[in-house]
């Protein structure tokens, strides 16, 4: 699996290479606060981007979190 712009860190790469994408799409937002945060990282797995529940949404802030969880 590569992003599709291929701009992916060779050090990140190495962790993706052999995987596939499970999913394409629009997601739900959480809205609920940091107390309703899911787990980032689990076996097999990693929360990135909105949802992993890092903007802000009242204040419609966090985007850049969002964007940097990624990197």
């Amino acid at each position: 699996m590569n992003s599709n712009n291929g701009n992916i860190s060779p050090s990140i790469n190495k962790y993706l290479k052999g995987g596939s994408r499970v999913s394409y799409g629009a997601r739900a937002l959480i809205k609920g606060g940091y107390q309703s945060r899911p787990k980032m990282s689990f076996p097999g797995g990693l929360l990135i981007g909105d949802n992993a529940g890092t903007m802000n949404f009242p204040r419609i802030k966090g985007t850049h979190t969002a964007m940097k969880s990624g990197i």
